[in-house]
């Protein structure tokens, strides 16, 4: 609760432009690394429920979270899964967005 909390605190507009910038239109095929317990992703998924979203993390705690957030979502199509953005070595050819999405902060 403290993470998102401070997240929501800190990373809202930064968020708000990165969703911008990348464009998601519904249909498109995203990868998003490191996405902790979902904030970005679940955006992803609420704008692209028709195409593929993909999430890792390394942090299996994390991804919990993430599923615990993505269940509001109906319709929406997705697979999160545990793994480390350092290990892969190419993207399936269908992913056409790969994010990650880290802001840089000190916490209290």
């Amino acid at each position: 609760p403290i993470y998102d909390w401070w997240a929501y605190l800190t990373e809202t507009k930064a968020r708000r432009c990165a969703m911008e910038l990348v464009d998601i239109r519904n249909g498109q095929s995203v990868l998003e690394v490191i996405m902790g317990t979902g904030l970005v992703f679940y955006e992803i998924a609420q704008v692209n429920p028709k195409g593929t979203n993909v999430g890792i993390d390394i942090c299996p705690g994390m991804l919990q979270k993430a599923k615990k957030r993505l269940r509001k979502l109906r319709d929406a199509n997705y697979v999160l899964e545990v793994g480390d953005a350092l290990s892969i070595d190419e993207p399936p050819a269908q992913i056409r967005q790969i994010i990650e999405f880290q802001e840089s902060y000190s916490a209290p």
